[in-house]
């Protein structure tokens, strides 16, 4: 009865998929079979313990430590690529942030200064609305695109991930 595991849809969902799925023989008891399919009494409890009494996830932590190690590096593949995404987002509306306030400051140095030649001078020139008018609209621009939500909540895979896992436990027993 040669049985396989099935495929996993994702890099992330090996363990649970193990974990529920019809157990296949190891290299380890294929070795141990008689030409005639018996077992050798002897050698198979030395080599390979029953861990009947044991849970599944701990089963599994015993018997296939390299799925439980494949399942943590996906996590941190995953975490690092949401942080990435996370970090881009964050500096991207930190320098809009920059941007807003150094224009709201450069708008009313630009105004005060427009004001004092005006009434010094005795004359006015459309350029001295200008200037403060034009920062003032990049400040506002600005602080428009420094307030936009985030395209998506901050580590929602993982979240979404990790609740897939819980399921997949509880399911277990």
């Amino acid at each position: 009865m040669n049985q396989t595991r099935p495929k996993t849809r994702s890099h992330t969902t090996g363990l649970s998929a193990y974990l529920m799925a019809p157990q296949a023989p190891t290299p380890q008891e294929s070795l141990l079979r008689w030409p005639d399919n018996q077992s050798a009494p002897m050698l198979k409890p030395v080599l390979r313990p029953k861990v009947t009494m044991l849970h599944p996830i701990y089963a599994t932590l015993l018997q296939r430590p390299d799925l439980v190690a494949d399942h943590l590096l996906a996590y941190t593949d995953l975490l690092q690529l949401q942080s990435k995404d996370l970090g881009k987002t964050l500096r991207a509306r930190g320098l809009a942030w920059l941007i807003a306030i150094v224009g709201a400051a450069l708008s009313l140095v630009f105004a005060g200064t427009a004001l004092m030649l005006a009434l010094l001078l005795d004359r006015f020139h459309p350029a001295l609305v200008l200037l403060p008018a034009g920062c003032a609209l990049l400040a506002w621009l600005a602080g428009l695109l420094a307030r936009r939500r985030l395209p998506t909540p901050a580590f929602e895979q993982i979240k979404a991930q990790w609740e897939q896992d819980l399921q997949a436990l509880r399911s277990l027993g």
